[in-house]
Order: structure tokens, then C-alpha cells, then sequence
């Protein structure tokens, strides 16, 4: 009887691990997952080294679980299991709050040794791309501001990691190693507090900030932009940014469903009323813009429709992360302006353009085709700034290199 229930269990198991095999290899092989928000791994090539040194088993073991059957299906199934039925505080590492969807930190011990090592690190690289802005007579300034945890840090469970202590340990060295090289530097987190910190600042299904507080940093990077050139006139003429008010907007919600990040990762399975907008000048500003050095399908675009019934995300603004934007609004009268960092950026420059001669927007995650300093020294724009949220601040990395 044992050994005919072994004969049964290997058939059994072998059909089984034949039927998996065949749905993975006749299904239709995906190069990214949306939900997950990433792409998804590609078969690995077979090399000597990576064969014997085992890495190559170890990307063959990711590829086979990217690509396994009915992968798509099971996933939000145990996503539903998890939120509805096991109620788990942490959800494919999303901390599911009351009215909040955030991210999950594991606990951190705040290393002030190491912290510092960063920030000199990309201090001295901030320093050289201020000293070559400098150079040819325009201003820099390197901004930081408050991504969605940073927002929400009450809203965690006290168990949790909220990384408050992370935060205000990595702004503060940064400020104090930027101030010795001279380097400009604007935090908006204290302006925020200023202003209240109002929720509408920050989404609440998203790493983001809503488009009011990219107008919030908008008009605050740009009253310190014109602050540095003034102080740097000495009371004489300089080329200032006009700063668009808000009787000069209209903000309006977007007729299309918002799906964040967040949610995104919990398969929608958590919906949100909240809604993007739009911040539309009452004096409509006629620009052109070029993409990666070509122009737009559509160059009179800043704000990117979903198709009809579609839900939309971020790359609402701008269309995402694009490498490299130029917008010309041909008004020879205004400054020339250079803004990079990541994804932070996209709603800002939405309305930043309204301010300018010139904007360029350069993303150095994507751009490869010539350094950030080689950028800059072709355009010399009048003013050069850079936004990173506080998961960034201190990264040497893509927008952090020179």
C-alpha cells in the first residue's frame, strides 16, 4: 500500500510540475509586472563563471518565479487572503492605515558615523556643480523635500518604523556638511511645518506629493532662488524668476481615476477617492517642448490623459520620468532654468515653465548621453536646481553624480 501511495504521489507530482512548466512556457511571457510597478526578469544567460559560482541558479530561481503560471491570478488571491480575511497590518510591504497606504521600513539603527560619510560624499559633488554654475555667473541650489512617509510619520502603529529618527538625523548632517563647502541648500520639510503641513500636500496612495505642495515647493524654491541672485547682486540688477501666485492658478481635480503606488501594490484591491490635479495658469502660456532631444507627439502638453476609461497614475505629470525635457516659451525677457532629480520633480516643472525663458529638466537615472556637469555647462542656465525627497537626500547615485 506505501509504495503504491508513492507511485500515486510522484504521478501525481509530476503532472502537476508538467502542467506548471507547459502554462509558463505557452503563456504569454510579460516584460513587466504594472501592479508591482517593475520588470519583471529575463531568462539568464548561461555563462561559465556565473554557472559555477551559482549566481546564474539564483537568476534562474527569480526568472522561473516572475514567469510561474496563473502567477497573475494567485498573487492579488493572496493579496485579498492577507487584507481580508488574516487582516495584516503589512501588506506586500504596504502598512495599511485607516485612511493612509504606506510604506514598510524593517527597524534601522541610525548609524551617525556613516550618515556623515554620505553626505560629504555627495556634498563634494554638490559643491563642484556648484562651483561650475558659479562659474559663468548663475546660482544652484540643492532642495530636499518630504516624500509620503515623511508626511504621514504619526500615522504609523508604534511598532512600526516611521524612520523619524533616519530623517532628521540625514537632514541635518547634510545641511551642516553643505554649509561648510558653501554649497546653497533648502529644506522645505521646516516649510511645510510653517505652512501647517497640510495633508493635501502629500498623497495619501503615493510616494508623492500632491500638486499643491509642488506649488508649495515651487514657490518656495523659486523665492530662494531669487533671494541667493539678489544677495549675490549686492543690491544691483539680476535676472529674477517671477512666481506664479495663486490667483494666477486654477487648480482643477482630474476626471479620471487616480490608482497610486500603494494601491497599486495591494492590485487596486484598496481604493481610493482621492484625485489628481492640475494647476493651469489663468493666462495660458504658449511653450514648445522636446523629449530626449525630439519633439513631443504632442509639444504643447504638460499634463498626460489616460486613455478613456483607464485609470491614471503619476506620469500623469509630464508623462513620467522622462531623461531629458526642454520647454521653450520663447520670452527672452525671463531666466533660463536647469532642474533635475527624480520622479519629485514632474508636477513641479508642470508649473515651472510659467517662469521661464527655457526649462530644462534632465532625469540623470535615465539620461546617459553626456554627464550632468557637461549639461550644464552647454545650456549655462541662469539657475540650477536640484529636488530629492528624504529617501534620496543622500544618494551619490544617478541624480546625486556630477
Amino acid at each position: 500500500m506505501k509504495r503504491k501511495s508513492d507511485i500515486v504521489f510522484t504521478v501525481v507530482a509530476a503532472l502537476l510540475l508538467v502542467v506548471l512548466l507547459a502554462g509558463m512556457i505557452f503563456q504569454p511571457q510579460k516584460k513587466a509586472s504594472y501592479y508591482e510597478n517593475r520588470r519583471l526578469a529575463e531568462f539568464p544567460e548561461a555563462e561559465q563563471t556565473a554557472v559555477l559560482d551559482g549566481s546564474w541558479f539564483a537568476k534562474l530561481e527569480t526568472y522561473l518565479s516572475d514567469h510561474s503560471f496563473l502567477r497573475a491570478k494567485i498573487q492579488p488571491a493572496a493579496t485579498w487572503l492577507n487584507l481580508n480575511l488574516f487582516r495584516r497590518p503589512v501588506v506586500n510591504d504596504v502598512v495599511i492605515g485607516d485612511d493612509v497606504l504606506l510604506p514598510y521600513w524593517q527597524h534601522e539603527a541610525v548609524d551617525g558615523i556613516r550618515l556623515r560619510r554620505q553626505a560629504e560624499a555627495l556634498a563634494d559633488n554638490l559643491k563642484t556643480l556648484s562651483d561650475l554654475v558659479e562659474s559663468y555667473g548663475g546660482t544652484y541650489c540643492y532642495a530636499g523635500v518630504p516624500c509620503q512617509y515623511a508626511f504621514f510619520e504619526d500615522a504609523y502603529p508604534d511598532y512600526l518604523n516611521n524612520r523619524s529618527e533616519y530623517t532628521d538625523a540625514s537632514n541635518a548632517v547634510l545641511a551642516e556638511v553643505l554649509a561648510e563647502r558653501g554649497v546653497n541648500y533648502l529644506d522645505l520639510g521646516p516649510v511645510f511645518e510653517e505652512l501647517g503641513s497640510p495633508e493635501l500636500f502629500s498623497s495619501r496612495v503615493d510616494n508623492h506629493y500632491s500638486i499643491f505642495g509642488a506649488y508649495a515647493v515651487y514657490r518656495n524654491m523659486l523665492a530662494e532662488l531669487n533671494r541667493l541672485a539678489s544677495a549675490k547682486a549686492g543690491g544691483g540688477w539680476y535676472k529674477a524668476l517671477p512666481v506664479m501666485q495663486e490667483k494666477d492658478l486654477v487648480f482643477e481635480p482630474v476626471d479620471a481615476y487616480y490608482i497610486g503606488s500603494r494601491n497599486r501594490r495591494l492590485f487596486n484591491l484598496i481604493t481610493s477617492e482621492e484625485k489628481l490635479y492640475t494647476a493651469e495658469p489663468v493666462n495660458p502660456v504658449p511653450f514648445t517642448r522636446w523629449d530626449y532631444g525630439h519633439t513631443d507627439p504632442d509639444p504643447t502638453r504638460v499634463y498626460v490623459y489616460p486613455k478613456k476609461g483607464k485609470a491614471a497614475d503619476y506620469d500623469f505629470y509630464m508623462g513620467g520620468n522622462v531623461s531629458i525635457t526642454r520647454i521653450e516659451t520663447k520670452r527672452p525677457s525671463l531666466p533660463n532654468v536647469l532642474i533635475y532629480g527624480d520622479s519629485f520633480t514632474n508636477a513641479v516643472e508642470c508649473i515651472l515653465y510659467l517662469s521661464c525663458n527655457t526649462m530644462h529638466s534632465v532625469d540623470m537615472r535615465y539620461y546617459h548621453d553626456s554627464t550632468l556637469s557637461e549639461v550644464i555647462q552647454k545650456e549655462k542656465p541662469d539657475y540650477v536646481f536640484c529636488i530629492r525627497d528624504y529617501e534620496a537626500l543622500l544618494s551619490t547615485e544617478a541624480n546625486g553624480r556630477i
